[in-house]
C-alpha cells in the first residue's frame, strides 16, 4: 500500500513538473507590423505565425516594397514562411516583398490585386504554382527570377491583359511571352504566332537546355534568357530583327556577371543574330536561308527546230538545281538527266511537242518547286509558194548568167540543181544555196537546164526549169503573172 501511494505521488510530481515546460512549447512565437505604402504603412499590416509557418496580411491598399531584400519588414524571418494568405483588398505586392521565401509553397491572392511589382517573389525556390486573377494588369520584371520549382503560372480566364499556354504567361493575344517558369522543362518550342519574347521572360531557368524560336519572333527582350546557364547555343530564325542587351549567353558565376563557355548562335548572315554574337564575342555559325524563287521558268511557243530555253531565279545560299519533264497525258514528273543548271536549253521538236518543265531548287534548308513551262511548236509553217519563177537566158560565151527564184514562206531553204541536155537526171549543184545562183557561159554547159527546190518544215516545191543558151541574148528573171 505505501509503495501504490510513493509511486502515485512521483507521477503527480513528475506531472506537475512537466506542465509548464509543456505550456511552453504549446505557446506560439508569433511576428507583426506594419507593410502599407500609404502614409506610416498602417494600411496594411501582417502576422507571422512560426508554429504554422503562415505569413497573415491584413488592410487594403498597396503594399510597400523595398530598396533591397533585407528591407522587407518580415526578412528575417522568411525561411520560416511557408504559406501566405494575402487579404482581398490588397491592390499592389511591393518591389522585393517576397524575395528569398525559400520555404513558401503555398500562396492565397486576392481578386482586388492590380499589379506583381519587380522581383516580388524572387528566389522562392519552392513555389510550384501562381494564378493571376482576373484584375493583375502589371508584372514586374524578374516578378519570378529564381523560382526554381515553379512549373505553371495560371491566368484566371476573363483577365483582360494576360492568358497561361500550357502553364506559360502570355499577353491576352498570345503574342508576347511573358514569363517561363524556371522548373517546367528542359526543352521548350515558343509557340509559332509570337512576336516577341520579353525582357528577362526565361531569366534564370538553369535547367533549360534546348529551345526553339519560330520564324514569326522579330523581338527578343533584355535580359531574355540570362542566368540559362544549361543553354549552350541557341538557332535564330533570320526574321529576329532586334536582340536586347546580354539576352543570350549570360549567367551570375559566384555573383559575377559570366559568359557561358562555348556559347554559340546558329544565325543567318548580315541579321541581328550574327550582330549580336560579334558584338557579345560568341560564335557565329552561318545558316543558309532555304530557297526562294523570285523568278519562274516562262513556258515558250516556237517553231521545230527552234532552240528554246527555260529559267529559274531563286534567293538562298549554296542552291542546286534539278530539273524535270512531264509528258503530254502523264502525271509523272521525270528527272532531266544532266540539267542541273538555273538554265537548260532543249531543242523544239515533234518529240517533244507538248513537254512541261519544272524545277527543284534545294539547299541545306529546304527545297522549292518552280512553276512548270510548256514547250509548244507553232501551228505547222506553210509550204513555200513561187511567186518568181528563174528565167531562161542567153549569154555570149565568156559572160555569166544568172538564175533566181522568188517564194514566200518561213524558214526557206534553196537546193539549186541543173540537167544536161538529152538527159532525163537533175543532179543537186553542189554549194548552189540561195536565192540566186551564177554560172559561167561555156560550150561546155550550152543547153543545160537550171531549177530550184525550196523547202522549210512544211515541205518543198520545185521551180520551174530556165535553160542556159550560149549566144547573143540578154539576161532576166520572168516573173509570173499574180
Amino acid at each position: 500500500m505505501k509503495k501504490r501511494i510513493l509511486s502515485l505521488f512521483l507521477a503527480l510530481a513528475l506531472l506537475c513538473g512537466l506542465l509548464p515546460q509543456m505550456g511552453l512549447l504549446a505557446h506560439a512565437e508569433s511576428y507583426s507590423g506594419t507593410c502599407g505604402a500609404e502614409g506610416d504603412g498602417s494600411n496594411l499590416t501582417w502576422t507571422l505565425d512560426t508554429n504554422t509557418g503562415l505569413l497573415s496580411i491584413e488592410g487594403s491598399g498597396e503594399m510597400r516594397g523595398a530598396a533591397a531584400p533585407e528591407y522587407a519588414p518580415w526578412y528575417d524571418y522568411r525561411e520560416m514562411v511557408t504559406a501566405i494568405n494575402l487579404p482581398e483588398g490588397l491592390t499592389k505586392i511591393g518591389i522585393l516583398s517576397f524575395s528569398y521565401f525559400t520555404s513558401l509553397t503555398s500562396l492565397s491572392i486576392p481578386e482586388s490585386l492590380t499589379t506583381i511589382d519587380e522581383a516580388a517573389f524572387y528566389g522562392c525556390t519552392a513555389l510550384t504554382s501562381m494564378t493571376i486573377p482576373k484584375n493583375v494588369t502589371k508584372i514586374g520584371y524578374d516578378a519570378f527570377y529564381g523560382c526554381t520549382a515553379l512549373t505553371s503560372i495560371h491566368v484566371a480566364s476573363d483577365n483582360p491583359y494576360y492568358s497561361s499556354i500550357d502553364g506559360v504567361l502570355f499577353n491576352k493575344a498570345e503574342t508576347d511571352l511573358e514569363v517561363f517558369p524556371a522548373g517546367k522543362a528542359t526543352s521548350y518550342a515558343i509557340p509559332d504566332g509570337v512576336t516577341c519574347i520579353g525582357n528577362d521572360a526565361f531569366s534564370g531557368c538553369v535547367a533549360l537546355a534546348d529551345i526553339t524560336i519560330p520564324d514569326s519572333v522579330s523581338y527578343i527582350g533584355i535580359h531574355a534568357f540570362f542566368g540559362c546557364s544549361s543553354l549552350t547555343s541557341v538557332t535564330i530564325p533570320a526574321n529576329v530583327e532586334s536582340i536586347n542587351w546580354e539576352a543570350f549567353g549570360y549567367f551570375m558565376n559566384n555573383g559575377t556577371k559570366d559568359k557561358i563557355d562555348g556559347f554559340t548562335i546558329y544565325g543567318y548572315n548580315g541579321t541581328a543574330a550574327q550582330t549580336y554574337a560579334e558584338e557579345n564575342g560568341f560564335t557565329f555559325v552561318p545558316l543558309v536561308n532555304a530557297p526562294v524563287i523570285t523568278g519562274q521558268p516562262d513556258s515558250a511557243e516556237v517553231a521545230l527546230g527552234t532552240a528554246v530555253s527555260f529559267s529559274v531565279v531563286a534567293t538562298g545560299g549554296e542552291l542546286s538545281y534539278k530539273w524535270q519533264y512531264k509528258k503530254p497525258g502523264s502525271s509523272t514528273w521525270k528527272n532531266w538527266s544532266g540539267k542541273t543548271a538555273a538554265t537548260v536549253t532543249v531543242k523544239a521538236s515533234n518529240a517533244n511537242n507538248g513537254y512541261q518543265y519544272r524545277c527543284i531548287v534545294s539547299n541545306a534548308a529546304g527545297s522549292v518547286t518552280s512553276e512548270a513551262a510548256s514547250l509548244t511548236l507553232t501551228a505547222s509553217a506553210a509550204k513555200p509558194v513561187i511567186t518568181g519563177q528563174p528565167a531562161s537566158v542567153s549569154v555570149a560565151l565568156g559572160q555569166t548568167a544568172s538564175f533566181s527564184v522568188v517564194a514566200t514562206g518561213e524558214n526557206l531553204s534553196y537546193k539549186w540543181q541543173y540537167k544536161k541536155p538529152g538527159s532525163s537526171t537533175w543532179v543537186t549543184w553542189s554549194g548552189k544555196t540561195a536565192a540566186t545562183v551564177t554560172v559561167k557561159a561555156s560550150n561546155a554547159n550550152n543547153g543545160w537546164q537550171y531549177r530550184c527546190i525550196v523547202s522549210n518544215s512544211a515541205g518543198s516545191v520545185s521551180s520551174e526549169a530556165a535553160a542556159l543558151t550560149v549566144g547573143a541574148a540578154a539576161n532576166g528573171i520572168r516573173t509570173e503573172a499574180a
